[in-house]
Formats: C-alpha cells, sequence, structure tokens
C-alpha cells in the first residue's frame, strides 16, 4: 500500500512537471533554479540572495506559471553581487554567472562570487569644520557604530552617518543634512585594511561672488501656536495665552476644549532648544489622547529675526467626531466551544471640556460549552452580560495640581471605572459588581507605570450545581466575596520603538487585597459568617497577595520571519480574614489561574489541565494559585497575506503545600495537586502544533491545531502520549490576534 501511494505522488509530480514546460515557448527557457557559489562553495546567504533580479517562480501543482529566464536580469544581478560583496568589504571581488540547461526548456542560472581577502578598518579619523560640532560629537564617541579592527561594512557607515545626523538634530540644528556627512576610504599603499576619513561640514554661503564657510546656527523656539481645530484654518481666530503657547480660537467664547490639553502634551516651550525627539515624543502624546485625527507639527524661521536662530512651531490638529459608536460581533470556536459575543461601545470625547474621554461598553456572548459530565441538553449552555463604563481624564486627580511639577514626557492619567455582570456556565451562575480608580504615567515611550489605588469587586453566588459541588476539591474560591486590593504594574515593551532585531517585553504586578479592611475589622469589628469571617456589606472580604511576572523576546530572523518565546509565573497567597477554616489556601476565583486555552497551552481545553499531576484534570473544572507557563513560537510567511507558525507550549498550575488550621498540609488531602521542585518537569504539560494566520492589517484570524506531546495527568510510564497519535486529541483554536 504504502509503495502505491509513493508511485502515484510520483507519477503526480513527474506530470506537473511536464505541464509546466507547455507554456515556455520555442527558443525560450523556464527558470527552475538559482544557485550562489561563494569561492566555489555553496551559500544560502539570505543577503546575498535578495539582489538576486530574478529568482524561480513557486511551484504548485496546479496553476503554476514558470519564470521565463531574462539573461539581461543574470547580468544585472551578477553586477550587483559584485557590489554586495564590495559594500561588505570584499574590495576585490569579482562576480560572474552561467546559465545550466536543466533538460527540456528549463534551466538553472549559477552566480560564483570570487570573494578575495576581506578589508579591515585599520583606523577611522574625525575631521569636522566647527569646533561646536566637534565637542558635541566627542561627547557621544561610545556610541560610533564602525570601530577599528573590525571587517569594513557600507551598512555601518550608513548607520553612522544616520546617528551623526540624528545628534546634531537633537542638539538644536534644525534640519542638520545628512549629506554634510561624508565618507572617504583609502586602501592605498595597505594591505588589507582600510582607512577611514569621516567629514563633517559646515554650511556654505553666497556672499558676493564667493561662498562662505559659515558657522552652523543653534537654533530655538521663539513662538509656538497651536490650533486645535485646524478644519477652520481660514476663519479669523482669537489667541489664548497658556504660558508660553498661543492657542487658537474662533472666539474666546468657543474654548471647546481647554489650552492646557493640547499644551500638556508638547515636550517643547518657547526659548528651549530645537530637539527633533521632543517633536516625535509630542506625536506620541497627543495620539495617547485620543481626540484628533490627524496632528502636523512644523517648524519655519521667525519673521524679524536678525540672527537666523529663532523657530516658529505651528502646531495643527483635526479633531475626531465628539461622539462615535462601534459594534463588533465575533464568531469563537476556542478549544472546541463554539460561540459568538458581541460589543457595542459608545464613546464622547471631551465630556467636560478637559479632554476626559467617556467609554460606555455593552457586552454580550453565549457559547455552548462542552464538559463532560455537566453536559447539559441546551446548545448554547453558557452566556454572560457586562456593561460597563469608564471616564479618563488626561491628568492626575488628586488634592493638589501636579502641572509643572511632573515632565510632560510622563503624561499622567486617571481612569474611573464601574461595571456590573452576570455569568451563567454550565457549573455555576454569579453576578459581579467592580468599581476602580487608577493612575497612569509614562517614564519613557517603553515604559509605563499603573497604579490601582482602589479597585473594588463584589461577587455574588446565585447558584451552584450539586453535582459541580462534587466535582470540587476545594469551596471557598466560590463564596459570595468582596474584595478590595491595590494593584501596581509595571510595562517594559520595546516592541514599537527598538529598531534592534531581539525585542522584549516585561509586565510586573504586585497586588494586596483586604489590608484597608482588615484594619476597620480590628477597630470596629465586623459582623462574622458562619466560617468565622469578617463580613462587610452581608458578604465576606477577601484578603491575599498575588505577584506576577510576563516576559516576552520577539527576534526577527528577516524582515517577516520571527522567533517569539514567552514565560510567565504567578503566585497567590491567601491570609489573615482570607483565610477559611477549612481550606484556608484558597484565595478567591477571579485570582487563582487557569491553565489551557487558545492564547495559554493550546493542546489542552481551559480549565482542564491540572493541579500538577491531577490524574481528573480531563474531569473537573481546574483553578489553582500558582502557574508556570512558557512557549515558544516560529512565525513565517506563507504568500500574500498568509502566515504559518510551528508552536511549543509547556505550564501548569499548581497549589501551595501549606498547612492548614487542623495541622494537615494539602499534600495530605490531594497529594497529585501540590508543587514539588524536586518533581516540576514531570508535572509540567506539553503541547506543540502548527498555525495558520490570516493578516488583515488591522487584525489577524488565527487558526491552530495543537496536539498533546506529554500530559502530566496519565500515570507515569504513560505520560508522552506522542507516541500514540490519535486523531482526536488534537484541539482547534480559532482566535483574533497573536497568542502573545
Amino acid at each position: 500500500m504504502r509503495t502505491y501511494l509513493l508511485l502515484c505522488l510520483l507519477l503526480i509530480l513527474v506530470g506537473t512537471s511536464c505541464r509546466s514546460v507547455r507554456k515556455v515557448e520555442s527558443g525560450q527557457q523556464a527558470l527552475w533554479d538559482v544557485e550562489l557559489r561563494i569561492n566555489e562553495k555553496k551559500s544560502k546567504n539570505r543577503l546575498g540572495f535578495a539582489v538576486i533580479r530574478q529568482t524561480p517562480a513557486p511551484r504548485k501543482i496546479f496553476g503554476y506559471k514558470p519564470e521565463i529566464l531574462d539573461t539581461l536580469l543574470a547580468v544585472r544581478s551578477a553586477q550587483q553581487l559584485q557590489q554586495f560583496a564590495i559594500n561588505e568589504g570584499y574590495f576585490q571581488a569579482t562576480t560572474r554567472h552561467e546559465v545550466v540547461p536543466l533538460g527540456r526548456k528549463k534551466a538553472k542560472v549559477v552566480y560564483h562570487i570570487t570573494s578575495g581577502p576581506r578589508f579591515i578598518i585599520s583606523d577611522i579619523e574625525y575631521n569636522f569644520d566647527s569646533p561646536n560640532l566637534r565637542r558635541i560629537e566627542a561627547a557621544s564617541s561610545g556610541l560610533r557604530v564602525p570601530q577599528a579592527g573590525r571587517p569594513f561594512r557600507l551598512t555601518e557607515l550608513e548607520q553612522e552617518r544616520d546617528r551623526i545626523t540624528n545628534l546634531y538634530r537633537n542638539q538644536g540644528y534644525f534640519g542638520f543634512p545628512r549629506d554634510r556627512i561624508r565618507v572617504a576610504a583609502d586602501t592605498i599603499g595597505r594591505r588589507n585594511t582600510v582607512q577611514l576619513s569621516i567629514y563633517i561640514s559646515n554650511p556654505r554661503e553666497r556672499q558676493g561672488d564667493s561662498l562662505v564657510i559659515v558657522e552652523p546656527v543653534v537654533n530655538r523656539i521663539g513662538k509656538i501656536v497651536v490650533n486645535p481645530d485646524f478644519r477652520n484654518r481660514n476663519h479669523a481666530f482669537d489667541t489664548i495665552l497658556d504660558g508660553s503657547y498661543r492657542v487658537l480660537y474662533e472666539s474666546v467664547d468657543s474654548v471647546w476644549i481647554a489650552p492646557r490639553v493640547v499644551t500638556d502634551v508638547l515636550e517643547f516651550s518657547v526659548g528651549q532648544r530645537y530637539r527633533e525627539q521632543r517633536i516625535k515624543n509630542s506625536y506620541q502624546h497627543i495620539n495617547r489622547l485620543r481626540m484628533f485625527s490627524s496632528t502636523e507639527i512644523n517648524f519655519s524661521p521667525m519673521p524679524g529675526d536678525t540672527t537666523g536662530s529663532l523657530l516658529v512651531a505651528n502646531v495643527s490638529m483635526i479633531p475626531l467626531p465628539r461622539r462615535s459608536f462601534t459594534a463588533q460581533i465575533e464568531a469563537l470556536n476556542t478549544a472546541a466551544q463554539l460561540g459568538t459575543n458581541a460589543n457595542i461601545t459608545w464613546v464622547n470625547r471631551n465630556v467636560f471640556g478637559g479632554g476626559e474621554n467617556l467609554n460606555v461598553r455593552l457586552r454580550g456572548g453565549v457559547e455552548s460549552q462542552a464538559i463532560g459530565e455537566l453536559a447539559t441538553d441546551q446548545f448554547f449552555n453558557t452566556f454572560e452580560l457586562s456593561m460597563e463604563a469608564s471616564i479618563v481624564f488626561p491628568r492626575f486627580l488628586l488634592p493638589i495640581s501636579t502641572r509643572g511639577i511632573l515632565p510632560k514626557r510622563m503624561q499622567p492619567r486617571t481612569r474611573l471605572s464601574v461595571s456590573a455582570g452576570r455569568q451563567s456556565r454550565v457549573e455555576f451562575d454569579r453576578i459581579l459588581y467592580r468599581a476602580g480608580l487608577g493612575y497612569i504615567w509614562q517614564e519613557s515611550l517603553e515604559k509605563t507605570h499603573t497604579v490601582d489605588l482602589v479597585d473594588l469587586n463584589v461577587v455574588q453566588i446565585s447558584q451552584l450545581r450539586d453535582d459541580f459541588l462534587e466535582n470540587l476539591n476545594f469551596l471557598f474560591g466560590f463564596r459570595n466575596t468582596f474584595i478590595s486590593s491595590t494593584r501596581y504594574t509595571y510595562i517594559f515593551n520595546n516592541q514599537l520603538t527598538s529598531k534592534r532585531p531581539v525585542r522584549y517585553y516585561f509586565r510586573g504586578m504586585a497586588e494586596v487585597a483586604g489590608n484597608v479592611l482588615s484594619l476597620m475589622d480590628n477597630a470596629l469589628t465586623f459582623p462574622e459568617d458562619s466560617l468565622g469571617a469578617g463580613n462587610i456589606l452581608g458578604v465576606s472580604y477577601a484578603q491575599y497577595v498575588k505577584v506576577e511576572g510576563d516576559f516576552r523576546q520577539l527576534w526577527n530572523i528577516s524582515p517577516r520571519q520571527s522567533l517569539v518565546w514567552r514565560s510567565f509565573a504567578g503566585y497567590t497567597r491567601a491570609y489573615g480574614n482570607g483565610v477559611d477554616p477549612v481550606f484556608g489556601f484558597q484565595p478567591p476565583f477571579e485570582m487563582r489561574y487557569f491553565a489551557g486555552g487558545s492564547n495559554d497551552i493550546r493542546a489542552f481545553l481551559p480549565y482542564r489541565l491540572g493541579p500538577a499531576n491531577n490524574p481528573r484534570a480531563s474531569e473537573l473544572f481546574n483553578t489553582a494559585p500558582i502557574k508556570f507557563l512558557s512557549s515558544v513560537e516560529y512565525r513565517f510567511p506563507i504568500q500574500n497575506s498568509f502566515r504559518g507558525a510551528f508552536f511549543l507550549d509547556a505550564g501548569n498550575i499548581f497549589y501551595e503545600n501549606l498547612r492548614l488550621p487542623d495541622g494537615a498540609r494539602v499534600s495530605d488531602i490531594q497529594p497529585d495537586y501540590v508543587l514539588r521542585w524536586e518533581n516540576l518537569l514531570s508535572a509540567m504539560a506539553l503541547g506543540g502544533g502548527v498555525g495558520l494566520r490570516y493578516d488583515f492589517g488591522f487584525f489577524v484570524v488565527r487558526l491552530d491545531m495543537a496536539y498533546p506531546l506529554y500530559d502530566p495527568s496519565l500515570i507515569s510510564g504513560e505520560r508522552w502520549v506522542s507516541s500514540d497519535f490519535r486523531f482526536s486529541r488534537i484541539v482547534w483554536n480559532v482566535a483574533l490576534g497573536y497568542p502573545f
């Protein structure tokens, strides 16, 4: 049977090969292959192949259109390969190409590069017309790109020109031209070495019939004009002064947005040196307001300035509509659970005239939840409905004003929010209320700090199925609970700002809950429930500490290929009033972790993995206070907007082996649930698979096919399930966006 299949496949390939050359006319040849040889050794140099002008068409079983060999393009490709080698420091390189026939109407082009010796930079000399420019560059000499003793590379010289240009533009030299930086390479009388001379010249100015070298002028900002509604640029304006800023309005009676809103986002002011980075930062700050559709910041010489050093900054903005309404419907098929949800969002911008944005969102969804023993006859047996209102202020809401105290780059914001929702699942039905006050600020474009000063949550359980209770080992997390927490979050993200091939993302979070209520309880003596826990508003209040760390690394192998790695660890521990006299180690359900799902360990269903080596993991609704997760994903292009991926996910959830109020430990009740460092690897689930993604530009649709490779819930010796492949074990994940 296997021989028969191989023979059929061979016949298909041969037939396809024959049909592919039928479209090639007489006297032509189909370009079937391209080969690159460097010093007569076959090479797969990615940059070398990038300069070859003609490559074979992708071969397909159906609809194949051959690429007709163009010998003129082959000649030009050989010339470009020679220039490529010279740019890499092989100044004596030679190239040639040959066309090798491959039978009937097919050919291969082989490009030969004889590199010769690679030239090394012996020394670098910097020459300046201006002593001021010399002093500025010398202070940053540690950042120079080309270095003596390293091979010559033209790309490094281009990077050095960019570095010097940006350096001067951020030191007050507005519009410093890149062409005033010249590079000369001298190899005469040198053995395989090159001396570099970099010249930074002054501008030339015509005086009479002569061109005279003049000292470059340091530019300062002499005037700033801000128009927050550039749609009315042809109207007459009244000017309102906000410090050194002139803000234009149609009249003083039509101030639709407070001047400080549009001036606090500008990192430059009158009297400062021109710095290009401050202009870029200002664009970022304006975009973060989410009030303007477009912005332009232009500079021009200040009229009447005889020194030529002063600039006028004109900031022109076009506002978004005051109110907007959006609706979104999604179809879901996550880990074999079908469903749909809808979001309706109403936005009211500049509510109080101070740049405040009000968002009201209504969200609803239904889902088919397949959970084995707890299944029902209804297809859509789970639904959620919630409503949230939030308002963001572009400043800190504090008893004192922080204007002029905090640097503008911090862009402080305050977020107030309230929400209510109902969640009905097969296992339980509950209502959730939430209110929060948080402060957000930017340390830099890459670093964000958030302090959720007050985060109040009330969870009311209205129904718990008896058979679900029987499958729960620990009940405390499903009690009615009042949570009052304070949270700090730090995010570092240079994936959008860095041009380096390796980029990073890190999120760290620390949260404490119930401490203020505990102090009030000690002073006022709150009423207690039947388990001895202090109550407020008729429910027990939670007390716990929680910490998380989420680290990601993105390595761009090429412009369209990347390797992404993620590692996550989370820990929650109850204490004080959060300690249940029966199961004291259980924090509230919302603060525990689960494993599995489309953004987690994709080869396992959500809530159907762990804790640790739980032998009934696939039957129970599993959560735990400790979680470890690690994933690696290789992403590559397929064709046009289609992308592919190979991935591995590993991790699990665990219980800490704490001592219970009766003196026993968790391991005495459920030994398979506990985190044991010596057996950590044997308790980590492992899954892998392949993914198909389609990039629409503004969002990505993802289909991941995952298969469990190692299942810690099975008995020892049978956990490597990859050796016993079954189609029924494949888990399909359909989702929007990348998993991390």
